[in-house]
């Protein structure tokens, strides 16, 4: 994305124009009017009409968006990440129109929603109100817009925690950003890293740098991420030699990023039985098992096992 700036009058529009047209003259690259717009301030509306007529390209609003993300310097409202909920609800709308099973529809929450989200993710500190929309919309078509049996929480855990192996988005959102702040402390070599060195760390570490009030909200949640992990680790040292642990030749795995940030219950190793076995119980007790709400006693699942046939190999 190409930003250029003019005065907000004719002769200078007219000029900025005549530049791009040399260019493709030269270069043989060509401005694409449909990808292009104008954005304004302060200008009467007849100079507005004759600039975009000028032009040909057409009026864009606030804030500027770049392959659908918002650029802004402030904090993004819930309004400004509507773009991505509306992606969400616009792919379940199309999923919903066909018959899928329950594991079907679980699996296109797991790999398709779940990458749709990541694209935000790896950006933005998502706001929580954002977060439970997006809760919203995959409960009700995970579960048939039926009531949900457990707390969506409760799902996102690996299975043998007793959950479905969705992601926890909060989670999955920090460790997306842990591996922006490792880029900074590793000076990886992108314009980004360079000019957050440049303009805000001013040749200090990243590591004793303190963020202002008026920094940009996504430095400041590094900050906070940043100071998580030095308080999980007990040392700036303790903790740049774990995230150390966490990389690969290509940067921060977020993957092991994930699951030391995610919530974790106690493992129910029994549960893998049934994944091997060639019998499948029924619905009923499928949900007991997954969610552990079938089995008040361990004597009931002892007593469930004892009645289920020898699984044949």
């Amino acid at each position: 994305m190409i930003l250029l700036f003019s005065r907000g009058d004719l002769p200078s529009i007219r000029i900025l124009m005549e530049c791009l047209q040399e260019f493709r003259d030269v270069s043989g690259l060509a401005v694409n009017n449909a990808k292009s717009n104008i954005f304004t301030a302060g200008i009467q509306n007849d100079t507005l009409d004759e600039a975009l007529a000028m032009t040909d390209f057409a009026r864009g609003h606030m804030p500027v968006r770049y392959l659908g993300i918002p650029l802004a310097a402030q904090r993004l409202s819930v309004t400004d990440y509507s773009p991505l909920v509306d992606q969400i609800a616009g792919c379940i709308r199309k999923w919903t129109a066909k018959s899928l099973s329950f594991a079907g529809r679980l699996e296109l929450i797991r790999s398709v929603l779940q990458g749709v989200e990541c694209f935000w993710l790896q950006v933005f500190p998502l706001p929580m109100a954002v977060i439970e929309k997006i809760h919203r919309l995959c409960r009700a078509f995970l579960w048939n817009s039926k009531r949900a049996p457990v707390a969506w929480e409760d799902i996102c855990h690996p299975k043998e925690e007793g959950g479905l192996g969705v992601r926890h988005i909060q989670s999955w959102n920090v460790a997306l950003l842990a591996r922006v702040l490792w880029n900074i402390h590793c000076k990886a070599d992108t314009l980004w890293v360079k000019w957050v060195n440049e303009v805000y760390l001013r040749g200090a570490s990243l590591w004793d740098w303190q963020p202002k009030k008026d920094d940009s909200p996504l430095l400041r949640r590094l900050a906070e991420i940043r100071d998580r992990i030095i308080t999980d680790f007990g040392s700036t040292e303790a903790a740049i030699r774990h995230m150390t642990e966490w990389t690969d030749r290509k940067g921060l795995v977020t993957s092991i990023a994930y699951e030391y940030f995610r919530p974790k219950l106690p493992k129910q190793p029994w549960k893998a039985l049934f994944g091997r076995h060639s019998y499948r119980p029924n619905t009923h007790s499928f949900y007991g098992l997954e969610y552990g709400r079938g089995w008040q006693h361990e004597t009931d699942l002892h007593s469930y096992m004892r009645t289920q046939p020898a699984p044949v190999h």
